[in-house]
């Protein structure tokens, strides 16, 4: 069984967690009573993430901010490293494209400074309008295709279809008629949004390739920092097998903050030795 993260959550923060998403799994939306209290980061990948400017040093890994509700199938996907939640790829785009530049902003910057421009404000970033449909939502990676074949993670409430329009800055509801895999559509599933008066709608979430339904878009609107995914994610990297294009750009990112890393320790140790 491969290491999962270790929370140190009080009774108090554990007991936030499950009013915030109202006993009810994050990923496949199921309510249930044994739900238990996850942890996305442990202490070693905060101090990781930390080092490489992906959460700021003020972040507590035993708030709420780090955990989410898990139902027990989802939980064993990923504390075996089935599956890992990601930045969407425009924002991963967005980020290894911004990192490359001249800006030597850490990278828990940037993701503040995006879901500002989220919020309508103004911000020192170029041209952040393209990805703001997606600050605030997550995908799902499969790590290793041939193993999770054969799982597929069932919804009692797969969400219909939603659609970015031209010069839209949210995803709307989608045309009857629209296609499950046209451009700019996706599932939006949202755990905060099921009431108890919300139609069941039994979908299946295929983890990989091969079954048609697998290309569909699909986002998980989660309220936990970008940083907090982006760190799990970097956890992730090692296991991967699929070298599909999120994996491609997370590991882009991370390879450059390692050699940004490097080049800022050197010269810090370059000033000190010359005074």
């Amino acid at each position: 069984m491969a290491r999962e993260p270790q929370s140190a959550f009080s009774e108090s923060v554990m007991n936030e967690i499950r009013r915030t998403y109202d006993y009810r799994c994050v990923t496949c939306l199921t309510w249930t009573e044994t739900s238990q209290c996850v942890s996305l980061i442990d202490d070693l990948q905060l101090h990781e993430a930390v080092r490489l400017g992906v959460l700021n040093e003020g972040f507590e890994g035993n708030s709420s901010t780090n955990g989410v509700v898990q139902c027990q199938n989802c939980h064993v996907l990923f504390t075996e490293h089935r599956i890992v939640l990601s930045l969407p790829i425009p924002v991963l785009e967005y980020l290894e494209n911004y990192i490359r530049s001249d800006s030597e902003d850490p990278l828990h910057e940037v993701f503040d400074l995006l879901v500002d421009a989220w919020n309508g404000e103004p911000v020192d970033l170029p041209d952040p309008d393209t990805i703001i449909p997606y600050i605030g939502l997550f995908s799902l990676v499969t790590l290793d295709p041939t193993t999770s074949a054969k799982f597929t993670m069932i919804t009692p409430y797969l969400p219909s279809l939603s659609i970015i329009r031209s010069n839209d800055k949210r995803f709307r509801k989608a045309p009857a008629n629209t296609s499950a895999t046209a451009t700019n559509v996706a599932r939006i599933l949202d755990a905060l949004e099921i009431k108890k008066n919300t139609p069941l709608k039994v979908g299946s979430i295929p983890l990989a390739p091969g079954i048609a339904a697998f290309e569909e878009k699909r986002y998980w609107r989660i309220p936990i920092p970008a940083g907090v995914v982006f760190a799990a994610l970097m956890v992730g990297l090692q296991y991967d097998l699929s070298e599909c294009e999120d994996i491609r750009l997370a590991k882009s990112i991370v390879q450059y903050l390692c050699h940004r890393e490097v080049v800022m320790q050197r010269a810090v140790e370059s000033r000190t030795w010359h005074q």
